[in-house]
């Protein structure tokens, strides 16, 4: 019963999608024919259903039976137009090479098919990718999350994996993604079959098809194939308007370049592509028109206008979790953004450009994964210049790999891998022999079982087929789940054990898809930032994040151990003020600061209120007497930037101390002071500097504070560097442990004696 649950998900995305598709064919008037209008249609229709149902979660109305109804009238306003496709009448292959295709192509596909068959186990599929999907269809509707980067990124992919989700759970969303790399392959065969190289659409296309990166992407909850076709979708389309076909067929283009800007930030290159595209075919043809750059430009914005509208209403920056200092809020830290996309440059070690050749075609450990052998011949594809189809190929190639720098994973690049083959193929096609052997040899190289003998252990391909038994739910999905131990079992623990209202702080990434509890990851937010200052300030220490320190950008010695004094006759002040008089090459961060009178310390109002230039909405942190929290600037010191404490009410004061990390010895802020007539008034420029010993207590003291933040469990992974210490010094952090499961346990924090 599951297993037929899982198809009919698939199945009823991919044929709303495709009578979506179908319907926007007929009502353009656009004459395509097999299979690929088969594929084209799919792909426009599931931008479409996308749209739609972004638009029903918006408004709360993302529910069975409105999709059921959505369903049904798109299949009773196609009829029986949903698989009437016609028949191209471009070149064929000759039969002996159709024969050859189906075996390669049939076997490859049963493998896929298990593949996406079997229970969700992808790393960022069975976290933030469905995680997020199942958070909305429980409640119906898109949710708020503010301490998630992953639930900003443009989701265009997972309202499809939303609309599957319902009926057949995580592996129909899997099932969705493997849709989109048989269409992708479809069409790289068309593309080569239209433009008279059969031998060469099919050597691409299964290039592409058994790329190793592909089929292990293409068969999870991931979004990269989803992408890829989309974009070549957009490239085909234009090349058919090219050719001559009307301006209609800018529509669907348009349509599936903001789908894919919809689907991911790095896709946006997408709608500039498309607009260049079209000026150069314009003043090839020396023609002036605004209705084709239109057409285009206003089919694609609605597809991912969306997204940036929610982002800049729940966020306040349009492209959050990224520019953030071009956008600042209280949810992401610019210092982090800095350091997570330094950290995706050079992924798992890389060693340098020189490296990336070998680590994307054959090793892939560094790389997390491989596109296959094959592609050691990607500089024939220069061959193609010769034509202007492969000058067009190589083009898009350059474009859709231009945003590889910023991320060197080597599903980064499948955006470019179709234009790629198919101008190696364009090149390559003529000679018979040679390219039926490199499609025998890519067949070789590609399969899991030979993957496995040449990629490093760490590429992300394809492990064991699943059994028939596994993939169709004969043996207990929950079985095969445990067997992976990629964090199911952890995410199992934290739902039987963690009250419904409860929140977790996790050390490592939690799979959410399989837990409705709320879990802060420590790197993915503002807030989570925050937290791990505070825990890492007691442990002296900072989480690792790709191998490296990273919490929040700021240094991983976080222990208040400077102090800086500041003298000066008594005033009566409304305010105080810090200010940096130059710039610096590092971050200004403050843990504590203190004011007196006659030698007393003044505990500051309630009506007292704080502000900074920088990160603003943290400046209490500063004033708060909590040796475990800090206020940081997020970005390089500047000359003029400021940490204030409004007072509300008039104070004496004579003295001000602040206490610090030890790297912050060197950043000695003017001290200001707000006097009568709401001036401010310079009293100390030099401060008394001292190294002093920290709290003793700064276990406890951090543990309170997360119970403050709303954190009461957390979830260590063993191999964690905190591991030890949660262990051996449970009584000072004032937790307990509460369970354990694979390499993880559960913690929970305890309240005070009589709280």
């Amino acid at each position: 019963m599951q297993a037929a649950l899982i198809l009919a998900g698939a199945f009823a995305t991919g044929a709303v999608s495709l009578a979506l598709g179908q319907l926007l064919f007929a009502g353009l008037r656009l004459r395509l024919l097999g299979i690929e209008r088969a594929a084209l249609a799919f792909l426009a229709g599931s931008g479409l259903l996308s749209l739609t149902v972004f638009l029903l979660a918006a408004a709360g109305w993302a529910r069975p039976p409105v999709y059921i109804a959505i369903g049904l009238a798109a299949m009773a306003a196609v009829r029986r137009r949903l698989f009437s496709f016609g028949r191209a009448g471009a070149p064929a292959l000759e039969r002996g090479w159709r024969i050859v295709a189906a075996a390669l192509f049939g076997v490859f596909s049963w493998i896929y098919l298990l593949r996406a068959m079997a229970p969700e186990h992808s790393p960022d599929g069975s976290s933030y990718h469905l995680g997020l999907v199942s958070l909305y269809n429980e409640a119906g509707r898109l949710v708020k999350v503010t301490d998630n980067m992953y639930a900003a990124f443009p989701q265009a992919v997972e309202m499809l994996f939303l609309h599957a989700f319902w009926i057949g759970k995580h592996s129909s969303a899997a099932l969705v993604e493997f849709q989109f790399l048989i269409a992708l392959a479809a069409l790289v065969y068309c593309f080569g079959r239209r433009f008279g190289h059969p031998r060469g659409g099919l050597l691409a296309s299964f290039a592409v098809y058994a790329s190793p990166i592909a089929g292990w992407t293409g068969t999870c909850a991931y979004i990269d194939i989803a992408v890829t076709a989309a974009i070549f979708g957009m490239f085909y389309l234009l090349c058919l308007w090219e050719e001559g076909r009307p301006d209609r067929v800018l529509i669907p283009a348009g349509l599936l370049a903001g789908f894919a800007f919809g689907s991911k930030y790095t896709a946006a290159l997408a709608i500039p592509f498309g607009l260049a595209f079209i000026a150069l075919v314009l003043w090839r043809r020396r023609r002036v028109s605004a209705v084709a750059p239109a057409a285009f430009l206003l089919a694609a914005v609605p597809m991912f206008s969306g997204w940036l509208i929610k982002n800049w209403l729940w966020i306040g920056n349009p492209v959050a979790p990224f520019l953030n200092r071009w956008f600042p809020n209280p949810y992401f830290f610019p210092s982090f953004e800095r350091e997570y996309t330094e950290v995706m440059r050079w992924i798992g070690g890389l060693g340098g450009w020189s490296a990336v050749p070998l680590e994307v075609t054959v090793r892939g450990g560094a790389v997390q994964g491989i596109v296959g052998p094959l592609f050691l011949l990607a500089p024939l594809a220069l061959l193609s210049l010769r034509s202007a189809v492969g000058r067009r190929l190589c083009a898009a190639a350059l474009v859709f790999a231009a945003t590889y720098p910023l991320n060197k994973g080597a599903r980064f690049l499948l955006p470019a891998l179709p234009f790629v083959a198919l101008a190696m193929a364009a090149a390559l096609a003529k000679y018979r022999r040679l390219t039926g052997a490199l499609i025998l040899g890519h067949a070789v190289a590609s399969y899991p079982a030979v993957v496995a003998l040449y990629t490093n252990q760490y590429a992300m391909r394809l492990g064991p087929t699943p059994s028939l038994a596994e993939a169709f739910r004969l043996m207990p999905e929950d079985r095969f789940l445990r067997g992976k131990r990629f964090g199911y079992g952890a995410a199992r623990m934290v739902e039987d054990l963690v009250p419904p209202d409860k929140q977790v702080y996790s050390f490592v990434t939690f799979q959410e898809a399989y837990s409705r509890r709320k879990v802060i990851m420590y790197y993915a937010s503002a807030r989570a930032n925050l937290v791990s200052e505070t825990l890492f300030t007691a442990l002296d220490a900072a989480p690792l994040f790709g191998g490296r320190p990273m919490a929040s950008g700021v240094s991983p010695d976080l222990l208040p151990v400077v102090e800086m004094e500041y003298r000066f006759p008594p005033v009566k002040a409304r305010a105080v003020r810090l200010t940096q008089p130059k710039a610096a090459g590092r971050l200004w961060v403050l843990t504590d600061a203190r004011v007196f009178s006659r030698g007393d310390e003044i505990r500051l109002p309630p009506s007292a209120r704080f502000t900074a230039s920088h990160s603003r909405w943290y400046a209490g942190r500063a004033f708060d007497a909590n040796p475990v929290t800090l206020w940081c600037s997020r970005e390089n010191v500047r000359a003029g930037m400021y940490v204030e404490a409004q007072f509300g009410e008039e104070l004496e004061v004579d003295r001000l101390t602040i206490r610090a990390p030890r790297d912050q010895g060197g950043l000695a802020p003017v001290l200001e002071v707000m006097a009568e007539g709401a001036r401010w008034v310079e009293t100390g420029r030099d401060p008394a500097v001292s190294v002093v010993p920290p709290p003793a207590d700064l276990r406890a003291l951090a543990s309170g504070q997360l119970l403050r933040d709303g954190i009461d469990y957390l979830l260590v992974y063993e191999s964690n560097i905190v591991a030890d210490d949660f262990r051996e010094r449970a009584a000072e952090w004032r937790v307990e442990k509460i369970g354990s499961s694979e390499d993880f346990s559960l913690y929970r924090i305890l309240w005070p004696a009589g709280s």
